[in-house]
């Protein structure tokens, strides 16, 4: 049950060490440089802690049977790794690109790699999405998004 366990729980552990990398990285900044890394991490751990308890006690009400089927569904395993290939994708292109550009490319690949496959539904969600993300972050909070060299 144990390794049901942790193979249910990877990506969220891995959320959290990323989190607790970053957290302990900005932890020499003055406290007013580093109120939204705090709020977010001190979210992040009791959410975490409820989403492991609430999979232990799915895992624990589900037969056997149940569980291997499940565990054995390919499907779900290319999901997450095109996720994450396409996280890291993202990442990469975020620094040269700016923000608007990979941010819609990134949408884009997202609903694609979960199934939505309506080209109305891709580029408008996405380009709303991502429209909306940077108003309020950099219009409305003032927070410099990432500008590449394109300058978006």
């Amino acid at each position: 049950m144990f390794i049901r366990m942790l193979k249910k729980q990877i990506a969220p552990i891995l959320v959290l060490l990323y989190g607790t990398y970053y957290f302990v990285s900005v932890g020499t900044l003055q406290k007013n440089d580093r109120v939204m890394i705090d709020l977010v991490y001190y979210l992040m751990i009791p959410l975490f802690t409820a989403n492991a308890i609430i999979d232990y006690l799915n895992l624990r009400s589900l037969s056997s049977t149940d569980v291997d089927r499940k565990e054995g569904d390919v499907e779900k395993v290319k999901k997450v790794l095109g996720f994450f290939a396409i996280t890291f994708i993202y990442l990469f292109f975020l620094r040269f690109l700016g923000f608007v550009l990979p941010t819609v490319a990134f949408l884009v690949g997202c609903l694609y790699c979960f199934g939505v496959r309506s080209v109305v539904l891709l580029c408008g969600y996405s380009v709303f999405v991502t429209s909306g993300l940077y108003f309020v972050f950099a219009k409305l909070f003032m927070i410099p998004l990432p500008r590449g060299i394109v300058g978006l």
